[in-house]
């Protein structure tokens, strides 16, 4: 029993000292001085890891994403100028041109229904020449611009239906609806017939321009927007039963500003707000009415966010406008067009406001496009040569 007991105490004995002998050797080693902290290269603001899920690079911002530049110092004639709307005339002056613009010749019934809304929207190519048909020397005129070299066309079309097909819908009303309204403005003045011509110019230049434009600035229905277009120059023509025909034609080549000042000055009104007063003696529609005669006054709108739709249309009609008149009176070429809208002239501070975002952004850069430069310019250069 004794040696029993002493052979326990050996094994028990032998395997402590296994036990620490192993762990001594599963002791760590001492390790060695870690070395000076170097910091980790900068990367640029925004950079992602180089591995792992964020190694995919960032998109690349959107420059339409980024606030616009703050706006230049409003020039101090367009920060002086008031508009005077046709409600703040008094009522005896309100009449006396009521009753001048009364003498006009009313245009045909079929204008009405070439500027309803229901018809802007939804009319088809056979809808409108049906339209036209039914207003022969309407029609006559149509198909004689149709074949002038103004389009080019390499064969003659002798009927309205070919016609929209050849040139488009939009294209064949703003047609239809300059022959509809030219028997209003009736004038036996050389020099007054030129600057008929040239204010029809300067709306048919304008009116193809933001038909090529809507697309740039995500607009849809560019028909309704060229119609509104045309119409905004209506209240240039009716000019001519108001005023002295030396100060009319003073005024033919000036800029928006400078117009509406003078005009302001000698009738109470400016274009803008006889146009409207025009319409309104015609009834076209009210909405037809605001729309178009609100073109102009972006003159002194400036812009307030969030821009609507409705101010994304007013503004692409607005450029149409004031590109149209510089091309026709020769103020400008399509190739000096972009440096124009972005430039100091006081017709352009408003607007150049609108002209930044993802819906208009692009508009700027599409003026620059050698195409459009090419095709408005020879459009341009045909429409001088047609003057009388």
């Amino acid at each position: 029993m004794k040696f029993l007991t002493v052979f326990v105490v050996l094994v028990l004995a032998a395997l402590v000292v296994g036990w620490l002998l192993r762990r001594g050797r599963q002791a760590p080693q001492a390790r060695p001085a870690a070395p000076p902290s170097v910091p980790a290269p900068r990367r640029p603001a925004g950079s992602s890891s180089p591995s792992g899920p964020q190694a995919t690079p960032a998109p690349m911002p959107d420059p339409h994403s980024e606030p616009p530049p703050p706006p230049a110092p409003m020039p101090e004639a367009l920060a002086a100028f008031q508009w005077v709307s046709r409600s703040s005339l008094s009522e005896a002056r309100q009449k006396a041109i009521m009753a001048a613009l009364q003498r006009l010749p009313a245009p045909s019934r079929a204008l009405h229904q070439l500027v309803a809304p229901d018809f802007l929207a939804q009319a088809s190519s056979s809808d409108l020449a049906e339209l036209i048909q039914g207003e022969p020397q309407v029609a006559a005129k149509v198909l004689a611009t149709v074949n002038s070299p103004l389009f080019g066309l390499q064969v003659p079309v002798m009927s309205i239906g070919p016609a929209v097909t050849y040139l488009g819908l939009n294209t064949v009303r703003g047609i239809c609806l300059r022959y509809m309204l030219e028997d209003a403005f009736p004038h036996s003045d050389p020099q007054v017939k030129r600057y008929f011509a040239q204010v029809w110019g300067a709306s048919t230049l304008a009116s193809e321009l933001c038909q090529r434009l809507a697309p740039v600035g995500h607009q849809a229905d560019p028909g309704t927007l060229s119609t509104q277009v045309l119409l905004s120059f209506l209240g240039r023509l009716a000019l001519a039963s108001l005023l002295p025909t030396p100060t009319l034609l003073a005024l033919a080549d000036q800029d928006l500003l400078s117009r509406c000042q003078r005009e302001q000055a000698e009738l109470g009104l400016n274009a803008s707000e006889v146009g409207a007063l025009l319409m309104q003696s015609w009834q076209l529609p009210e909405a037809l009415i605001h729309s178009t005669q609100e073109i102009d006054r972006l003159l002194i709108s400036p812009p307030h966010p969030p821009k609507t739709k409705a101010d994304q249309r007013r503004a692409l009609t607005y450029l149409s406008a004031r590109l149209g008149e510089r091309l026709m009176w020769g103020r400008a070429t399509p190739a000096q067009a972009q440096a124009l809208v972005m430039g100091p002239e006081a017709d352009f501070h408003h607007l150049q406001q609108h002209l930044h975002g993802p819906t208009l952004g692009g508009v700027p850069a599409w003026l620059a496009t050698a195409d459009w430069q090419c095709q408005i310019g020879q459009m341009q250069q045909r429409l001088q040569a047609e003057l009388p």
